[in-house]
Order: C-alpha cells, then structure tokens, then sequence
C-alpha cells in the first residue's frame, strides 16, 4: 500500500483539529506580540535612562557653571576660601539637592579664578541597579571660571 499524500489524508490524519490549522488558534500572533512588547520595554527603558543620563550631564555642567559664578562673587566680595565655598555649595545644591561639590575639588587661583567639581547620581531605573553599568549613571563636571571676570 503507498502511502497517501498529506493532502489527500482527511483532517485528522495530517495533524489538523476540527477548527483549522494548530497556527490558527493565535500561538504565532500571541508570541509575536509578547516579543514586540518586551522588545520595546527594553527599548524603551534604555531610551529612558540614556536621556537621564545625557540631560543629567548638561544639568550638571550647567550647575557648575553658576556655582562657580556665585563663589568668585563670594570670593570677591571677603577673599574667605570658606565663604566662597559654602556659596558655591549652597547654589549647587538650589539647582539639585543631589548636587555635591567635594572639598577636595574647590580650588581658587591667586587671580581669584575659581574651579570645582560637581557631582551627582543621575535618576536611572536599570543602569543604576547593575554592577558593571552603575558607574555610567554618577554624572559630574569640572568647571573652571577664570579671575577678575
């Protein structure tokens, strides 16, 4: 006897049920459609913590920009190293309170320019949580604001 071609065989022989096809009963299109959903979720919450980061780095310059603006008017105004940095502290953390300016990183030139460092950790959602990525999410910038200006 040879063997029938599936075509040939009746619908319960060639694997079918009653209703159609096994593809039809929407496996494909739910597995689609789950995969699509996690991809942009990944997507999405790495767009999120990218542009976290980017903007917290511009926010950050920003910040040290003004603060160091606000010490060489403090500097000016007494020549107390303290008072300059207490000042450019107080307007670092104004802008965010998240803001840090380390000790160690204000410095102030004999012609009164100023240069200091300010920090901080930008909010994240994954990057901050993993080991090997959470050093991409402290953000800080240098600045350096010449004397006399």
């Amino acid at each position: 006897m040879t063997p029938t071609p599936a075509a040939a065989r009746p619908r319960r022989e060639a694997g079918l049920t009653e209703r159609g096809d096994r593809r039809d009963r929407g496996d494909i299109v739910l597995g689609w459609l789950v995969r699509v959903t996690v991809g942009l979720a990944v997507l999405g919450l790495a767009v999120f913590d990218g542009l976290s980061i980017g903007s917290s780095r511009l926010a950050v310059q920003d910040t040290g920009v003004s603060a160091a603006r606000v010490a060489a008017r403090a500097w000016d105004e007494g020549h107390d190293v303290q008072r300059a940095y207490a000042a450019a502290t107080a307007a670092a953390r104004e802008d965010d309170p998240h803001n840090e300016v380390p000790p160690a990183s204000f410095r102030i030139t004999a012609d009164g320019g100023i240069s200091l460092l300010v920090r901080r950790e930008a909010p994240t959602v994954v990057v901050h949580r993993v080991p090997w990525t959470a050093g991409w999410s402290r953000v800080e910038a240098t600045v350096s604001r010449a004397g006399g200006v």
